[in-house]
């Protein structure tokens, strides 16, 4: 027979543990509460300190811009510059944004890479790399271009005309980007590249024009008397080497050439002056 008296009595027994409780803690409590204030108090004053010293810093004097040093112009003039930078005296040098500015400069079209630098307490440095002229393009009026292809400046008398010029090149395609105008562009610039590392006659020195067609290819048209060069598209290096080679031999024998013809493959033709 089951002892269900003794089994209610554990049940009761454990019952009344479970309504004993431990005393609060009143000093542990206001201890933490007061490490809690303690602890929001030196954020806040840290967060005072330092926003008085950011104000200290952005509204003081002694770090307006007052000093702008340019250099590594030489066609873009320092008004340029500063006209495209558009500075304020009154500008913090910590507010700044330099890469703002710098891309403002590099709108320029002389210039092709600025750098910026803040020299402190009150002074901006800006470094200016110009574009090099690489030669020169016909397009009803000259303009200068880099080796990358970009048009960048009317030409003018203090940089001068003493470069190759690109003509044939129809300016409404050129404008429109039309690719078989941008690819014969810069079949000519790897083209002039090429005769740039090459000795002989046939070299940039003694060329005046590079003449572009979509048809008929690339021509040379040389300074000084001396024949134009015809040369087509493309496998410039193999008709450069005939070229000079024929160039070179009717020049020994006293033969004077009216053009040269080396788009082919294996051959030179020669059109004799009369």
């Amino acid at each position: 027979m089951r002892d269900y008296t003794k089994k209610n009595k554990k049940k009761a027994s454990r019952a009344f543990r479970k309504k004993i409780k431990k005393p609060l803690d009143i000093k542990g409590f206001f201890r933490k509460g007061l490490k809690v204030v303690v602890s929001f108090t030196i954020v806040v004053a840290s967060a005072g300190v330092l926003y008085g010293c950011w104000f200290y810093v952005m509204t003081t004097p002694y770090f307006k811009l007052s000093k702008i040093n340019i250099e590594g112009n030489s066609q873009a003039t320092r008004e340029d510059i500063l006209e495209a930078a558009s500075l304020d005296n009154d500008t913090n040098i910590f507010s700044l944004n330099i890469s703002d500015v710098g891309r403002r400069v590099e709108a320029i079209p002389w210039v092709n890479k600025v750098s910026m630098e803040r020299v402190y307490p009150d002074a901006l440095k800006i470094s200016i790399v110009e574009r090099t002229p690489f030669a020169l393009m016909n397009l009803g009026r000259f303009y200068y271009f880099d080796e990358g292809g970009n048009i960048f400046a009317l030409a003018n008398s203090s940089v001068g005309w003493n470069f190759p010029v690109f003509s044939g090149i129809d300016k409404g395609s050129l404008l429109e980007g039309e690719e078989r105008t941008i690819a014969l562009i810069d079949e000519g610039i790897g083209l002039l590249k090429l005769l740039k590392r090459s000795d002989g006659d046939i070299s940039p020195e003694n060329i005046a024009e590079l003449n572009l067609d979509d048809n008929s290819g690339i021509t040379l048209y040389m300074v000084k008397g001396k024949p134009p060069v015809h040369l087509g598209r493309g496998d410039f290096e193999r008709k450069l080497i005939h070229a000079q080679r024929v160039y070179s031999d009717l020049k020994r024998k006293g033969i004077r050439a009216a053009r040269l013809d080396a788009d082919f493959e294996d051959r030179v033709l020669v059109k004799v002056a009369i």
